[in-house]
Parts: structure tokens; C-alpha cells; sequence
């Protein structure tokens, strides 16, 4: 993390003066297109996420690993070659090596976007679950409903600047969905969840 203006710390030490092996302890990335090049087993991409701690031949690390394919449900491909799955299977994969490292921090962009319903919705409910494991979830969405139902906080950037901030019932309102996404949302509650439905287009292109 290299900031454009200001600083970047955690736990009061800057990350710049950490190592990189110390950085990846402290957060791991989950790209939205992430792919792997190599003809590697389920398995040993997912084991890829403990390389900064070197324990996946340890239990500590099998047992890392091994929560991570459970939670996105890889248990049955374990020996599969990645050059044999499906793009959503790939997806779930990315995820579990993310998960496997169990950092404080997690970062995602647009996580399971590609992924069909059943998937995405199970995608964005693990990351929901290890942020109640008291860590860090920063994800980027572009689904509304999404971000209202699974987000603490929300901070919504726009044109290069930060627009709004603060809980997600505060924040998504319709009058900002109009001012800021240019679009006309129905806002309401759908099985006791806050839901917000878009319309169209709030002016023509």
C-alpha cells in the first residue's frame, strides 16, 4: 500500500517500514480477475495463502487451509487440476486462498461478481462472517443491496472524491442514489433486511 497523500498504519506502525513478508501478514488482496497460470491442484493454490507464515506443512497451517475450503465448499476438488474448472469455481478457489491466510486485514474487489447467485450470495456471507471474527473486511461493490446488507460502513467515492460516509442505512438513500449514481432506486425493507432496488436512469444519457 503506497498512499497518494497521508499515511497507512496498523496497530500505530507505519507499512512502509514493515517488510514485505510483515505486510502480508497484516492483509491479503483478493483481485476481482485473479487467475492462476499454473497447472496446480485446488489444494496447493489454497495452500498458497499461508506462504508468508511457511506453515502450510504444519498443522496450524493444514488447519488454516482447511477451514478455508470447507467455508467455499472445495472440499471435492481438492485434487482437481485449476486448469479444469469452471470461472466461478476458480473464483471460489481465489477466495479460499484469501481466507486461508486469516490476516486481520482482507481486501476485495467486487468479490464473486462473476459468480451465479447462489455462489455470490454464499461468496459475500463468508467474508460477512470472518469480519465477525473481529477482522477487517474492506470490500468494493457496485451492488447496493449488497453493500447495505452486509457492510458496517460505507463510503461512497465518486468522480475522485469521497461523497458520503457512515452506516449503510444512513448513507444509501435515494436522494444520493439519484445525485451521486445518476440512478432511481425503490429503498425498503425485504425480509427484515434493507434492500434497494434500482429503477433506471434518473436523466437520459
Amino acid at each position: 500500500l503506497i498512499p497518494f497523500q497521508g499515511s497507512v498504519a496498523l496497530g500505530g506502525r507505519q507499512m512502509t517500514a514493515m517488510t514485505l513478508r510483515e505486510q502480508a501478514r497484516a492483509r491479503v488482496f483478493l483481485a476481482q480477475d485473479g487467475e492462476v497460470h499454473w497447472p496446480l491442484r485446488v489444494q496447493a493454490v489454497v495452500a498458497l495463502g499461508r506462504h508468508a507464515f511457511g506453515d502450510a506443512d504444519v498443522p496450524s497451517g493444514r488447519e488454516a487451509i482447511v477451514r478455508a475450503m470447507k467455508t467455499t465448499n472445495l472440499d471435492s476438488l481438492a485434487d482437481t487440476g485449476m486448469e479444469h474448472l469452471s470461472g466461478g469455481e476458480r473464483a471460489r478457489v481465489m477466495l479460499a486462498r484469501a481466507l486461508a491466510a486469516e490476516t486481520p486485514i482482507l481486501l476485495a474487489d467486487e468479490p464473486g461478481a462473476q459468480l451465479d447467485p447462489h455462489y455470490h450470495h454464499q461468496v459475500l456471507q463468508a467474508l460477512r462472517d470472518y469480519a465477525k471474527m473481529g477482522r477487517i473486511v474492506i470490500l468494493v461493490l457496485h451492488d447496493l443491496t449488497m453493500a447495505a446488507r452486509l457492510c458496517d460502513r460505507v463510503l461512497v467515492i465518486a468522480r475522485g472524491q469521497l461523497q458520503a460516509d457512515g452506516p449503510p442505512d444512513v448513507v444509501l438513500t435515494p436522494n444520493l442514489c439519484r445525485e451521486v449514481f445518476g440512478i432511481n432506486v425503490w429503498r425498503g425493507m425485504a425480509g427484515g433486511q434493507l434492500a434497494i432496488v434500482p429503477l433506471g436512469a434518473a436523466t437520459p444519457i
